[in-house]
């Protein structure tokens, strides 16, 4: 997301009709319908490392998720999935954004134009150690 964020002149999350782009700067997805407006795209992908640290090891994490749905396409470990910037749907990151916490409601949703061939992976994250403020 870091060429998105650059591409949008550093706002964030992107409006209807902006692009998310490649790390070669090229539009991929255009956002067509966004109910929630509320998603984050600073905060990085939790990872098996990150709940050991937190006196958790063996917890679920987002990119061994991504890494094990994407490992027919290629992807060796969550090393590799940890490495990506994501785009956090409907995740308000605390002291990085200025929306309410609890902005999206059941039936929202966000709809994305695909610009160019795609492989997606999407993992609900497992974050349940701590409260997302204490982050």
């Amino acid at each position: 997301m870091a060429y998105t964020r650059y591409h949008l002149n550093g706002t964030a999350p992107p409006a209807i009709g902006d692009h998310l782009v490649t790390n070669k700067s090229e539009p991929i997805f255009k956002l067509t319908h966004d109910d929630c407006h509320t998603h984050d795209m600073t905060f990085m992908a939790c990872n098996p490392a990150f709940y050991a640290e937190k006196g958790v090891p063996g917890h679920r994490s987002c990119a061994q998720n991504i890494a094990e749905a994407m490992k027919p396409w290629g992807m060796r470990n969550y090393l590799e999935a940890a490495s990506v910037d994501p785009f956090n749907v409907f995740q308000n990151t605390p002291d990085m954004t200025l929306k309410d916490l609890g902005c999206s409601r059941a039936g929202d949703f966000v709809e994305f134009e695909v610009l160019k061939d795609a492989v997606v992976a999407v993992s609900s994250c497992p974050y349940d150690v701590v409260s997302a403020v204490s982050l």
